[in-house]
């Protein structure tokens, strides 16, 4: 009898845990375009932790004839590796192009 709880209990562990995988924002992402560079800056941030330097993006894609923006957030001074224009790809959720991210 204790058999088949235990094998229950792993039917139902994997049906969450392939619901979970289901829902995630990056199994949304299924389409993928180039986008380009507008901006990359770096800064210093300073929080309880200690200094960190970090290096913000910004990256437009078009979709359907319409712009939006992604940001994406690297560690390190990097600014000089992004410059304006440069071609990156991006992936994006085709029901809503809002929800993107720049792999890597």
């Amino acid at each position: 009898m204790i058999a088949i709880y235990i094998i229950l209990f792993w039917i139902l562990l994997a049906i969450v845990i392939l619901t979970r995988y289901y829902y995630s924002k990056d199994m949304k992402m299924t389409s993928a375009t180039t986008g380009a560079v507008v901006s990359a800056e770096n800064s210093e941030i300073r929080d309880e932790h200690g200094r960190r330097d970090e290096t913000v993006v910004t990256c437009q894609f078009t979709v359907g004839g319409k712009d939006y923006r992604v940001m994406k957030v690297y560690r390190g001074r990097n600014a000089e590796r992004y410059p304006a224009g440069r071609k990156v790809n991006v992936r994006y959720n085709p029901a809503d192009p809002k929800m993107a991210r720049v792999p890597g």
